[in-house]
């Protein structure tokens, strides 16, 4: 299917579904010559934005939620939406200052497991695909992972920049506004 088809066909399904928070021109089924779409994610409970700590290029650098940096800085805040090559269903984001993964650390399925960047891995890395899950006409979305069903969490709820992102119970004891994330449109790429 060409890549335009499946947006195409992921937005439907979305739309459906009620999943789907970004326009279908941004999802991309494999790199190809044409625009990249980057995004900040921001924190409902607290405007900070998904961030890579300290901008750290190598596999296993953690995930935290920063302060937003203007538009146009900040790479290690923007995230590029992709098929994960596994389901129409699921995507992965991938860090625009590494070209890594978001991934749930070790595959673990556990509440509370850490959030991190890591080498992107083949259609078996279900720990690196993320469905998102359109919650509320305002555009936020829960972003669940596949292989846990659990989903992006800042962790008790903290508000401070450098509070650490790991994955939740979705909608378990004490979560809230801190799994519900809003994209947001900050820079456009060629490839």
């Amino acid at each position: 299917m060409s890549g335009r088809r499946f947006a195409v066909a992921v937005a439907s399904a979305g739309l459906l579904a009620g999943t789907l928070c970004v326009p279908a021109s941004a999802v991309a089924s494999t790199p190809s010559a044409g625009p990249v779409y980057w995004y900040q994610i921001v924190a409902q409970h607290s405007g900070k934005c998904l961030d890579v700590a300290h901008a750290k290029t190598g596999h296993a650098a953690n995930v935290i939620q920063g302060t937003c940096a203007p538009r146009g800085t900040g790479y290690n805040q923007q995230w590029r939406i992709v098929d994960s090559g596994a389901s129409g269903t699921y995507i992965r984001l991938i860090a625009r200052h590494s070209g890594l993964c978001l991934d749930v650390a070790h595959a673990s399925t556990k509440h509370g497991a850490n959030v991190l960047q890591g080498v992107c891995g083949g259609p078996a890395a279900y720990n690196q695909q993320w469905r998102i899950e359109y919650m509320k006409i305002d555009g936020t979305a829960r972003i669940r992972a596949r292989h846990s069903g659990s989903c992006l969490d800042v962790a008790n709820a903290r508000l401070e920049h450098g509070a650490n992102v790991i994955q939740a119970t979705c909608g378990g004891p004490g979560s809230g506004n801190n799994q519900l994330w809003r994209f947001r449109q900050v820079g456009v790429s060629w490839e």
